[in-house]
């Protein structure tokens, strides 16, 4: 990436960054644990756990950010994250029932 962004880079980005290398350091932080607990849910569950715990989350971020933050959020997003939250719930309460044995 660096071949084809470097022609049309602008300094003036990388002052940003330096101004702000906490922030940014932060966010890298973030990132590589992320993906490390990414990894941790995988090896102790499975991947579907972890995509419908990304669903989730990604779900509430944005009911977060239209209440708390004022995020503009139109109907059709709204509906559609209420649809992915009902989802992740309903898979939760589900997947927790135990199957009923019957007795003959």
């Amino acid at each position: 990436a660096i071949i084809i962004e470097f022609p049309s880079f602008d300094w003036y980005t990388l002052d940003i960054i330096l101004q702000n290398k906490e922030a940014f350091l932060f966010s890298a932080i973030m990132a590589i644990s992320t993906n490390a607990i990414n990894a941790v849910v995988i090896q102790h569950t499975n991947a579907l756990t972890l995509k419908l715990v990304a669903t989730a989350r990604n779900g509430l971020l944005v009911l977060f950010n239209a209440w708390v933050i004022h995020e503009v959020v139109t109907p059709l997003q709204f509906f559609a994250y209420m649809v992915s939250l009902t989802g992740f719930l309903c898979y939760n309460v589900l997947s927790r029932r135990k199957p009923q044995t019957s007795q003959s």
